[in-house]
């Protein structure tokens, strides 16, 4: 008799395997799958070929006899499987150095969670481990219950908990792609990390990453990655919250993730767009909460995109601002001009005073928005900087009046538009209409502070129905579900269809999500409590909310949500306490865009981009700017009928490019054994020439530290023409900070 595969090893090991064999299978089980023993069988540590090997005696049968087989694998049987296996000793042993990433963290969390010493984990403590690694693990994020149950019911827990060997032995028996052993990830992030600073500088990922792409060609194929791709990359792996830049260990680790988690794009086919719209300034003109006219709007718009030099007083302050640039336009045209809010801002400063009683305080503060606001909309009157400009003004005006056989018809009124203006900008009306009749899969969802939600339920409703008086009936587009499509129509007496935010941020960050009402408490302090006696849905915390958001945002309808602005103010207005925005590091089946005046391109402000898959973590403007976040221009929207499709199809080739960037990178970083040929036929080849030591060391060191041959630079998002010639304030100064009381 051959001997026995696993008769050699200690008791100990024996009995593992046997429990892992009791665990899986019935005691009584006479045959049992093929594809369950080598499940096992990866588990115990046994290669592919040895477990086919194995398991050769049994033909084309799909089930073996149990018995059997355990007589063999430990020397206490005479059968048929001994004298035709021939397989090679087993450890088992796993070699943990070289197990999957996605593996380590699970191991990782259990040797966390399992700390109470109680033998395994429950099952609500698996589905928290599961969510939070939801980024490498897309496919259960839709049913982590159903991912729990399964995980419990085939390892027959009775007692309402799993070990780690029953939840590994699971895991290997899911057909997941390993993609990278976590020590591999290491030792190619110690390759770039030259000073072993724990933290990739910036400069000497780009070197690499180049460098990489320059030997790929020699082995694998050109691999033609440029400077600006590689930049761009790195700008979005860095941490917004780091202020040194750089990418950690952590970022990296998602890199690889994120790349090897890619798939081929159908050809000709287009992600499911989610179009997030501010609604007061980005696609209505109308401002109820300040008391602004169409006039006073525009002139806020022109204040914002006129250019000029500001002339300060001895003590500093700003006197007089005098116009530079005769062209409207909401990029800076040349380096030291500034525009006329931002004069105001600096004319009309904040009191530096601390005030005891903070009502006072408030209404300081107040006193000086409002003085900000009338010098704003006085810009282009008589006597005024901008005087020269008011024609253009009076032009623009008359592209948000209706046309004079609109107004006062019944047809008008029926539409909701009582007055001499449009409501609904035209340009947005239009890109609903061009989504519908290209066949575009889309979400819409307004999302605002206010209340004005309502107002604008009937106007949309008659464009649904083809029936908005900007629009001629005979060229019939409808988007009201009467053509077997789906229905666009807003409904603010649902679950689906409407809802409110709440949020603390100086409590934990907490968060909420109510479903079916748009009402919200006047203050933070009303709590969840306010909505006990409403027939509403509420989700609490980011796992929860994502979940809900992620199918709501897949659904081809109109959502009306309501922001906390209440949240947004007790941060000082800052980007962490404004209206959620919930993102993956890279989707491609799904584009989100968010539309909002007050986004700049150095600061989200009013909205929160939330890194979905890394709860509390952020992402910044250089990641997702001109992407996923678009600073509305009302100076192009009310004069451009295409403004918000060229703006969708301007984040798509920018969304398509960063597809390729990470595609490359897949090329690049997504196969380690290549990576490791290259670097060392690298390295062979410059010790032959003499240029370095025996492992290559200096060489390469200087490599990654010195620019790159070509002169490539690595820049920052803040110092790029983008941000260095954006608007510095905001064009209806909403999010300016407060004076601290």
């Amino acid at each position: 008799m051959a001997e026995a595969v696993l008769s050699g090893v200690d008791e100990e090991s024996r009995n593992k395997v046997l429990q892992l064999f009791g665990k899986f299978f019935n005691d009584d089980a006479t045959l049992v799958s093929k594809k369950d023993l080598h499940r096992v069988f990866s588990y115990i540590g046994m290669t592919e070929a040895d477990s086919i090997a194995l398991l050769a005696p049994a033909g084309t049968a799909t089930s073996v006899c149990y018995r059997d087989l355990i007589g063999f694998l430990f020397g206490d049987a005479t059968s048929h499987w001994v004298a035709k296996a021939g397989v090679a000793r087993l450890s088992v042993q796993k070699d943990v150095g070289a197990e999957s990433s996605i593996l380590a963290y699970f191991r990782r969390a259990f040797g966390v969670l399992q700390g109470d010493d109680r033998g395994g984990i429950t099952r609500q403590q698996l589905s928290a481990a599961l969510k939070s690694f939801s980024a490498a693990l897309p496919e259960f994020w839709q049913d982590i219950t159903g991912v729990v149950g399964d995980v419990f019911r085939r390892v027959h827990s009775v007692d309402g908990r799993i070990t780690w060997e029953e939840f590994e032995l699971w895991f290997n028996g899911q057909n997941m792609d390993s993609d990278f052993s976590e020590q591999e990830a290491q030792e190619l992030f110690s390759f770039f990390d030259k000073d072993k600073s724990g933290k990739i500088d910036s400069q000497e990922l780009m070197n690499g990453l180049l460098l990489l792409g320059s030997l790929g060609g020699k082995q694998d194929g050109a691999i033609p990655i440029t400077a600006a791709e590689v930049g761009q990359t790195i700008r979005d792996l860095e941490d917004p919250g780091d202020p040194d830049g750089g990418v950690a260990l952590r970022e990296f680790v998602e890199l690889l993730q994120a790349a090897q988690s890619l798939t081929p794009v159908q050809a000709g086919s287009s992600p499911h767009l989610v179009l997030n719209f501010d609604v007061n300034n980005t696609v209505v003109m109308i401002d109820s909460a300040t008391g602004a006219d169409a006039k006073g709007l525009l002139s806020m718009v022109f204040s914002n995109s006129a250019w000029g030099k500001i002339k300060f007083d001895e003590s500093g302050l700003a006197v007089r601002w005098v116009l530079q640039h005769a062209e409207l336009t909401p990029v800076r045209p040349e380096p030291g001009l500034q525009t006329y809010s931002e004069f105001v801002v600096l004319s009309h400063p904040f009191s530096a005073s601390k005030f005891v009683d903070q009502a006072a305080g408030r209404a300081a503060d107040e006193a000086v928005k409002q003085s900000r606001r009338e010098a704003l909309w006085a810009f282009t009157e008589a006597g005024m900087p901008g005087e020269s400009l008011r024609p253009k003004l009076l032009e623009l005006e008359q592209q948000l009046l209706l046309p004079e056989d609109v107004r006062g018809t019944d047809k008008a009124i029926a539409a909701g538009l009582v007055g001499d203006y449009v409501q609904l900008l035209p340009a947005f009306l239009h890109l609903l209409r061009e989504l519908k009749r290209s066949g575009r899969s889309f979400t819409l969802i307004f999302r605002t502070f206010g209340r004005d939600l309502p107002h604008l339920q009937q106007e949309l409703q008659a464009l649904c129905e083809n029936r908005h008086p900007l629009f001629d009936e005979n060229d019939r587009v409808v988007l009201d579900g009467s053509d077997g499509q789906p229905d666009y129509r807003m409904c603010l007496n649902s679950r689906e269809g409407c809802g409110t935010f709440y949020r603390d941020p100086q409590n934990n960050d907490f968060m909420a999500l109510v479903m079916g009402t748009l009402d919200q408490p006047k203050t933070i302090e009303g709590g969840l409590a306010f909505w006990d006696n409403h027939q509403v849905e509420i989700f609490q915390g980011n796992e929860d909310i994502f979940r809900r958001y992620s199918k709501l945002a897949v659904q081809p309808r109109t959502i009306a949500l309501r922001d906390f602005y209440h949240g947004w103010a007790a941060v000082g207005s800052k980007s962490h306490g404004g209206k959620p925005f919930f993102l993956g590091r890279i989707d491609q089946g799904m584009h989100s865009i968010f539309f909002d005046d007050h986004i700049s391109a150095s600061n989200p402000k009013i909205v929160d981009p939330i890194n979905s898959h890394c709860w509390p973590r952020r992402f910044s403007c250089a990641q997702l700017y001109g992407v996923h976040l678009v600073q509305a221009q009302p100076l192009y929207s009310i004069a451009t009928r295409n403004y918000f499709l060229d703006c969708i199809r301007d984040c798509e080739t920018a969304h398509a490019r960063k597809v390729r960037r990470w595609t490359k990178l897949k090329r690049l970083l997504g196969d380690f054994a290549s990576i490791r040929r290259v670097l060392e036929g690298f390295v062979k080849s410059t010790s032959a020439g003499g240029d370095c030591n025996a492992d290559g060391a200096p060489l390469l060191g200087r490599i990654l530290s010195d620019p790159t041959p070509g002169g490539a630079r690595y820049r920052p998002w803040n110092s790029s023409k983008v941000v260095a010639n954006a608007q510095a304030v905001g064009t209806f100064l909403d999010d300016e900070p407060v004076s601290p009381h």
